[in-house]
């Protein structure tokens, strides 16, 4: 399984660690790894989310979902649910439990 964690809050480090440029890492990375068991987490939740990473993330989730669905000869309505990721704060405690399971 492959867990990718990144941190949308605007505050990650050096300047290749930019909202969008972790985007396109993950999306390089799922990628490689098409079959594996994927989960996404957004991290540091609790220094808040930079205004409209969290829709991007959603847009390409979304992508996502509606490529494997062509693949398997299936419509767009049947595409799945809504995308599913994990909002994560070790200091907040919010998604822990969700992220043991």
């Amino acid at each position: 399984a492959v867990m990718y964690v990144m941190d949308l809050s605007g505050g990650a480090g050096d300047r290749c660690s930019s909202v969008e440029d972790q985007l396109i890492l993950r999306r390089e990375v799922r990628a490689r790894f098409p079959r594996r068991p994927w989960i996404d987490v957004i991290s540091k939740a609790d220094l808040g989310i930079i205004d409209g990473a969290e829709e991007r993330l959603k847009d390409i989730l979304k992508a996502e979902q509606l490529e494997r669905a062509q693949q398997r000869g299936l419509s767009g309505d049947d595409a799945g649910d809504e995308p599913y990721y994990i909002i994560l704060s070790i200091k907040e405690g919010m998604g822990v439990d969700e992220l043991r399971q």
